[in-house]
């Protein structure tokens, strides 16, 4: 039945498609239709069944206008719009009844609808809470059509509400009543559990390696049952399972290996580095099974319910942005220089025209005129003072992250040549490694809390000169560091890396520079004086500092040697039970009788067994 069920409805599909297209005309209604030269064609042809021409003509525009229905079909079939996709297939099949495209595009439309029907019967059987019914229902359709979106969205509710089932911890609600006052001492531990589950409702299962003598002491008063259960519990280093809403079983805790639940769990973190991640959990947790994806920084690592929750809290915390700061440097190089060159420069060298390689020939020893001899230099008078005051500025901004180191580097890169000669084959080969010279800056910032900034800060200035007749380049250097602090927006000057150079000259002719005031006109001074200071300003702007976690987040219970969580026992009603609540010890019966049991009425708890203490005005386990 469910085998021809597809077939049927595309047959169906398919005549009720030609059916409209024929009382639409003989090409259908979308005022498309065939063109004339179609028309035309087709008409001459039916005069003419020889016409070879019409016969080529009607083949050509069949096919235009098969691929513009398809064309068409395919638009409408995005759009959603199924009615128009199925009328453009019926036109394909009126001009070619046997269009495989179309037919396969038919019988995808009848299978959509059939989805849809499958989709919306599993809608209905997951919003009466039949799971297992609506994922047999999608299975079916995934299977023929995997891509199917509204199948795909539902399966996925499901799954999630099923593993959100599996995951969460049942939580128990006694079917009777909330408390129970209890009062024992040295009484048999499953005789008090016998009490709780005639008073509560609630039924246990246990384990059978606990030992059936064990006695327990407890005085309570209106306390939840859960409390109770975990004060019995811990005493004896026992846990409980919750099985269903009002069953639980009982187990030694060395045992829970057998009986909690693990839960496997996959993170994806952002900004912590995963190695770091999944130490900080080994360290704080009892979670040994992790595992480390590098490449995808991802944790995986399986875990109890409550070990997951805790976990979490600590991811939370771990897996925060880095803070970011952006340095607004300004590096500032004053020079000021003076120069002044005053005074008389006369000859001090003369020489005869026409000496070659210092000497001289008799001829030309014996022939020198006025016009062959010639000094160097000439009479100059120079009257020059020169001023300068350059600044030079270089104002980079950066951003950089906490603990990251930036650097800064302007100016050039200066080749020096490396000759290597090999031993085998006295070969020399050439080479260069580059020098780096200017201003080269180093910081590594720090972000404090406070939006404070402590700044790590490699300053360092140079320059290369090629002294006359050197291979290699001569490099000065100005460099510091320091470690400063800096409040978000303030200004720190890092300032006195001063260089400051005085040089003085003068050229005297000899004896005449040595006469009283008239020796001024025989000598010429040079006065040379440069200073330089480099100032460094630096700014930061907070960016983006770590945020605090919740308090949630930053404090939370870390668990026992034996419990993931803790217990919760009502100071107040333990207090009222203790002081207000009337109890006292009881009367020492005579030797060798038991203590008097009073006889409760009808309807309420029956007596307790022996070593149960009788609390004074209310009957164990009332409420």
């Amino acid at each position: 039945m469910t085998s021809r069920r597809p077939s049927m409805m595309v047959t169906y599909l398919a005549a009720s498609l030609l059916a409209s297209c024929a009382t639409d005309g003989m090409f259908g209604s979308s005022g498309a239709g065939t063109d004339d030269k179609l028309a035309a064609a087709k008409q001459r042809l039916e005069k003419n069944p020889q016409d070879k021409k019409a016969k080529i003509e009607v083949a050509n525009e069949t096919y235009n206008r098969v691929n513009q229905l398809f064309k068409d079909a395919d638009t409408a079939m995005q759009a959603g719009d199924t009615q128009e996709t199925a009328r453009l297939y019926g036109e394909v099949l009126q001009l070619d009844a046997n269009n495989p495209r179309a037919l396969a595009g038919l019988n995808q439309l009848a299978t959509q609808q059939r989805h849809a029907i499958s989709v919306a019967e599993a809608q209905q059987l997951f919003d009466s809470g039949n799971l297992d019914g609506a994922r047999t229902k999608l299975r079916q359709v995934l299977i023929e059509n995997p891509q199917q979106a509204e199948a795909r969205n539902l399966m996925q509710a499901i799954e999630t509400k099923n593993a959100k089932d599996q995951i969460t911890p049942r939580k128990l609600k006694p079917p009777r009543g909330n408390t129970v006052t209890l009062e024992f001492r040295n009484a048999n531990l499953q005789n008090i559990f016998e009490v709780i589950s005639r008073t509560s409702g609630i039924n246990f299962v246990f384990d059978p390696t606990i030992n059936p003598d064990l006695k327990a002491s407890i005085f309570v008063k209106d306390a939840s049952v859960e409390e109770a259960i975990d004060f019995l519990l811990v005493m004896h280093q026992l846990s409980k399972k919750v099985l269903t809403e009002n069953s639980l079983i009982i187990y030694p805790s060395v045992r829970s290996a057998q009986y909690e639940d693990l839960i496997m769990r996959t993170f994806y973190l952002n900004h912590a580095d995963a190695k770091q991640t999944a130490a900080l959990i080994k360290a704080m947790m009892p979670v040994r099974e992790v595992f480390v994806d590098d490449k995808l920084n991802m944790i995986s690592l399986k875990a109890t319910y409550d070990q997951l929750r805790d976990v979490e809290k600590l991811i939370n915390d771990e897996d925060m942005p880095d803070p970011e700061v952006v340095l607004d440097v300004e590096v500032l190089e004053v020079k000021r220089s003076r120069l002044t060159d005053l005074g008389l420069i006369y000859p001090n060298t003369f020489s005869v025209l026409g000496a070659k390689a210092g000497y001289l020939t008799w001829r030309e020893l014996t022939h020198i005129t006025p016009d062959t001899i010639t000094t160097a230099p000439a009479p100059t008078v120079n009257l020059l003072r020169q001023d300068g005051d350059t600044n030079l500025l270089a104002n980079p901004r950066i951003r950089v992250k906490n603990r990251e180191k930036a650097r800064i580097h302007i100016g050039d890169r200066i080749p020096i040549a490396t000759t290597t000669i090999s031993s085998s084959s006295n070969f020399a080969s050439k080479s260069a490694n580059y020098l780096d010279v200017g201003l080269k800056l180093d910081v590594e910032p720090r972000v404090m809390l406070s939006n404070d900034v402590s700044i790590k800060v490699g300053l360092e200035v140079s320059s290369a000169t090629l002294p006359a007749g050197a291979d290699f380049p001569t490099v000065s250097t100005r460099n510091t560091s320091t470690v400063m602090m800096s409040a978000d927006g303030e200004t720190q000057v890092l300032a006195g890396l001063i260089n400051d150079e005085d040089r003085r000259s003068a050229t005297k002719v000899p004896g005449l520079s040595d006469l009283p005031l008239l020796g001024h006109l025989f000598t010429n001074k040079t006065d040379d004086r440069s200073k330089t200071e480099i100032v460094l300003l630096i700014t930061p702007h907070v960016v983006r500092n770590i945020l605090r976690p919740a308090a949630g987040n930053a404090e939370f219970y870390g668990g026992t040697a034996g419990r993931a969580a803790p217990l919760n026992i009502n100071p107040a009603a333990m207090l009222q039970s203790l002081i207000g609540g009337g109890i006292q010890p009881p009367a020492a019966a005579p030797a060798g009788q038991a203590a008097p049991a009073s006889t409760p009425p009808s309807g309420q708890t029956p007596p307790p067994p022996p070593g149960l203490l009788q609390p004074l005005g209310k009957p164990i386990g009332a409420e």
